[in-house]
């Protein structure tokens, strides 16, 4: 495989149980740099625990316990030597519904640098307005850096809470179906933030939106019952499923 194609993430065997509930059973995945990957499926199929594995956000939960092997660029994320603060630096995480902090624009923005010891003035502003536009938002706000956040329209405050991610300088963006709160408009805007973002970024989502799953992803990974039964390009999985069940499941008959 060439270095440019070695996989960013890694899953091998995991396996994810909330004390008793086996949530993820056995699943194996290579999720490669720079692309869009979609995790699809019903409700209740692991979708969003497998994506919070990744930067071992299940952790928080009580009972929750995890066996087999992720890795990020090679390493264990589940190390003892591995450091949750620069797991989440740099796998940070979107959630279903827009959560901006109840500071401005700016402080919302700037939380994170701070938080890790940036202090000059002139590099917060470079990174302010470099995050803001990597999210599509600076046009909109750069003249409202100290409202507040919660003024913003649903569609601004999600995009805001990308470009607070983006202020961390992740290597990984989880978006936790990111569009489900958002109306048409502001979802294909979501949509193409994420083309763009792919371009420096590995990014995953998890959608139930078929439709948005088939024309922003370049992967999709589709999940049942814990279980990952197909996974390849976004067309091929849609078109040419190889598992009867993801037919099934792509055409309505259940889901």
């Amino acid at each position: 495989m060439p270095e440019a194609q070695l996989p960013k993430l890694r899953a091998r065997n995991l396996n994810l149980y909330y004390k008793a509930f086996h949530a993820l059973s056995d699943v194996t995945l290579d999720i490669l740099p720079q692309t869009i990957t979609a995790i699809i499926g019903p409700s209740g199929c692991g979708k969003s625990t497998l994506l919070r594995t990744f930067n071992r956000m299940n952790d928080l939960v009580p009972g929750a316990r995890v066996e087999g092997e992720v890795t990020l660029d090679g390493e264990d994320i589940f190390a003892p030597t591995m450091s949750l603060v620069r797991l989440r630096r740099r796998v940070g995480m979107v959630f279903q519904r827009p959560n901006p902090f109840p500071l401005s624009v700016r402080d919302n923005v700037l939380f994170g640098p701070r938080a890790h010891g940036i202090t000059p003035r002139d590099r917060l502003q470079e990174i302010l307005e470099a995050s803001l536009k990597g999210a599509g938002l600076w046009a909109d706000v750069r003249d409202r850096l100290d409202e507040p956040a919660l003024d913003l329209s649903i569609g601004a405050q999600q995009q805001l809470c990308i470009a607070r991610l983006l202020a961390v300088e992740p290597e990984v963006i989880l978006l936790d179906e990111p569009c489900s709160a958002l109306d048409p408009y502001s979802t294909l805007h979501i949509e193409e933030l994420m083309r763009q973002l792919s371009e420096t970024y590995t990014v995953l989502i998890v959608t139930h939106n078929m439709q948005q799953a088939a024309r922003a992803s370049d992967r999709s990974v589709f999940m049942l019952l814990g279980e990952l039964v197909e996974e390849g390009p976004t067309e091929q999985v849609f078109t040419m499923p190889r598992d009867e069940r993801t037919e099934q499941y792509i055409t309505g008959r259940f889901g």
